[in-house]
C-alpha cells in the first residue's frame, strides 16, 4: 500500500509532467520561433521521456519476501536481495532519513527509491512504497538498502528476527 504522502507527490508531478508536455506541445507548432528553439524543445521532450520511462520501469511496485530472499518488483526487472548475503538488518526510522542527502531519486513521487546518503549509514539505496517498517540492510559485499516490508504471517516474523539477530 502506497502512502499518502506519495499518491499525492505521484498525482502532483504527473500533473506537472503533462502540462509540460502540452506546453512544449504548442510551442513546437508556432511558425515563429527559430530553428534552434524547436530543436531545444524536442531535445528537452525527448529527455522528459527518458526520465519518465527510466522512472516507470525502476521504482519499486511491489516488494514480497520469499523463504531465502527479499523481491523487489519492477517493470524493468526484478532486484533479488538473498537472506544469505545479508550481513546485518536493523528497522530504521523515517527521522533517520530525513537528515539523508538525496544523489538520485524520488521522494514521494511514485513511491520512496533512489541513492541516498546519511552521516551514520553512509551511501545507500532506498526502495519503498511508504516511510514504515523500514528496513535498513547492510549486504557482505559492502552494499545497503533500505526497504519497506512488513510481514504477513508468523514465519516471516520469524524470518525477520533471525535476520535482525545477525
Amino acid at each position: 500500500m502506497w502512502s499518502k504522502g506519495a499518491v499525492l507527490a505521484t498525482v502532483i508531478g504527473a500533473f506537472l509532467i503533462i502540462i509540460g508536455f502540452m506546453v512544449m506541445g504548442l510551442q513546437m507548432g508556432q511558425p515563429a520561433l527559430p530553428g534552434w528553439e524547436k530543436y531545444a524543445i524536442l531535445t528537452t521532450l525527448v529527455l522528459l521521456l527518458v526520465l519518465v520511462g527510466f522512472i516507470v520501469f525502476t521504482y519499486p511496485m511491489k516488494i514480497t519476501m520469499w523463504e531465502d530472499a527479499f523481491i523487489i518488483r519492477r517493470l524493468g526487472g526484478n532486484k533479488v536481495i538473498r537472506h544469505g548475503d545479508i550481513k546485518s538488518a536493523h528497522r530504521i526510522r523515517k527521522n533517520e532519513l530525513d537528515l539523508s542527502g538525496k544523489m538520485f531519486g524520488t521522494s514521494g513521487m511514485i513511491g520512496y527509491w533512489g541513492m541516498l546518503t546519511t552521516p551514520d549509514h553512509g551511501r545507500f539505496r532506498i526502495y519503498s512504497r511508504h516511510l514504515r517498517n523500514m528496513l535498513f540492510l547492510e549486504m557482505r559485499n559492502g552494499r545497503k538498502y533500505v526497504i519497506s516490508y512488513t510481514p504477513k504471517c508468523e514465519k516471516e516474523r520469524d524470518t525477520l528476527r533471525e535476520l535482525m539477530d545477525r
